[in-house]
């Protein structure tokens, strides 16, 4: 029966760190459009969006470290 529970606790372990890096790269994709933007427009409603992007990356990123060093 432990083997069992490990083996799905593996598995969502594997699946939520896979989402994580998901969610990292993605975000940084959305970050290097955003910046090209605002150097372009100067956009104040695009600095703030930027500015969520890179909070919610540090978070992102924290988070999928310490999964990383729980392991």
């Amino acid at each position: 029966m432990n083997k069992i529970l490990q083996f799905f606790k593996d598995e969502a372990d594997h699946w939520i760190t896979s989402r994580l890096e998901a969610m990292k790269y993605g975000l940084e994709h959305d970050i290097t459009k955003l910046e090209k933007v605002y150097n372009e427009t100067k956009s104040e409603r695009i600095w703030f969006t930027l500015e969520m992007k890179r909070h919610e990356l540090v978070n992102v990123s924290a988070r999928l470290a310490d999964r990383r060093m729980k392991s």
